[in-house]
C-alpha cells in the first residue's frame, strides 16, 4: 500500500512521514492537554480548543497539507496504537529471548517519538488490538464504523488511573502560533506577513523623508524670503538716512545763505 495518494479534492489521504513528524512535535507541546484522562465536559471542551489550535499550525506549516482537526486527531490515534504494538512486539521478544539486553530494539523513530509523549507503559500489559487502527485516510465524518472504533478507543483509554497525574489546565490554545511552535520553522503565512511588514515600514519610512524634504526645501524658502525682506527694509533705511541727511545738508546751506545776506558777511568779504 502507497504512503499516500491523492484525494478525490486533491487532497493527500495519507499522512507522509514529515507530516507525521511535525504533528508529533505540535502534540508534544501540548501533551498535558491532548494525553489527559479526564473525560468530563470542560476537559472535552478544552481538548477540542487545543485539537484546533494544533490544526492552525499544522496546516500553516509550508510542508504539510491543511488538514482538519478530526483528520488530525484519528491520524494520532493510529500513531499511539502503533506505537503500543511496537512497545509490545518488542518486550514480547526481549523476553522469549535468552539474553534480552543484547536483543536490537525494533521500535522505530517515529514511534519512539510517538512514545516519548505518552506514557504507555502501564497500558502495554493489556494488550493492543490492531482493530482499534483505523486508515489515515479522510474517511467522511458520516462513517459510522470508524467512529464507533474511535469511541471504542478513548473508552480503553480512560480505564486508565485518573489520579496518577495532576496538570495545571493552562489555556494554551489563547497562546500565539509563533509561541507554540518554535521548532516547527517559519510557515509560509507568517514569512508573507513579515515581508509585508517590512515593505509597509519602507514605504511609511520614505514618505516621512519625504515629507522631511518637503519641510526643509519650505523652511529654505521661507528663510530666503526672510533675508530679502530683511536686505529690502536694511536698503530702504540707509535710502531714508542719505535722503534725511541730505535734506539736513541743504537746510544747513540755506541757514548759512540766510544768516550771510541778514549779516552782509558775505559781501564784506567781497
Amino acid at each position: 500500500m502507497a504512503e499516500y495518494g491523492e484525494g478525490a479534492e486533491g487532497r493527500r489521504k495519507w499522512f507522509i512521514p514529515y507530516e507525521k513528524k511535525v504533528l508529533t512535535a505540535l502534540i508534544e507541546q501540548h501533551k498535558d492537554v491532548v494525553e489527559c484522562k479526564k473525560r468530563d465536559g470542560a476537559s472535552n471542551r478544552e481538548k477540542e480548543k487545543v485539537w484546533e489550535v494544533i490544526a492552525a499550525q499544522f496546516s500553516a506549516h509550508p510542508s504539510t497539507q491543511a488538514r482538519t482537526s478530526r483528520e488530525l486527531r484519528r491520524c494520532w490515534e493510529n500513531m499511539k496504537a502503533r506505537a503500543k504494538k511496537a512497545l509490545e512486539s518488542d518486550r514480547a521478544t526481549r523476553e522469549g529471548s535468552e539474553d534480552g539486553h543484547s536483543v536490537p530494539s525494533s521500535i522505530t523513530p517515529e514511534a519512539e517519538a510517538v512514545l516519548s509523549v505518552i506514557n504507555p507503559y502501564d497500558e502495554v500489559k493489556n494488550g493492543v488490538n490492531s482493530q482499534d487502527m483505523v486508515p489515515d485516510c479522510l474517511i467522511p465524518e458520516t462513517s459510522t464504523s470508524s467512529h464507533l472504533r474511535m469511541e471504542s478507543y478513548q473508552i480503553g483509554q480512560s480505564s486508565a488511573s485518573e489520579t496518577s497525574q495532576s496538570h495545571e489546565q493552562t489555556s494554551y490554545y489563547e497562546k500565539s502560533a509563533s509561541d507554540l511552535t518554535p521548532n516547527i520553522g517559519p510557515s509560509k503565512r507568517t514569512r508573507k506577513q513579515k515581508m509585508d511588514q517590512l515593505c509597509d515600514e519602507d514605504i511609511l519610512l520614505a514618505q516621512l523623508q519625504m515629507q522631511q524634504a518637503q519641510l526643509s526645501i519650505e523652511n529654505l524658502r521661507l528663510e530666503r524670503k526672510c533675508l530679502q525682506e530683511r536686505c529690502q527694509q536694511q536698503r530702504e533705511a540707509h535710502e531714508w538716512q542719505r535722503a534725511q541727511h541730505e535734506a539736513n545738508l541743504n537746510l544747513a546751506m540755506l541757514q548759512i545763505k540766510f544768516w550771510e545776506k541778514k549779516t552782509g558777511y558775505g559781501d564784506m568779504e567781497t
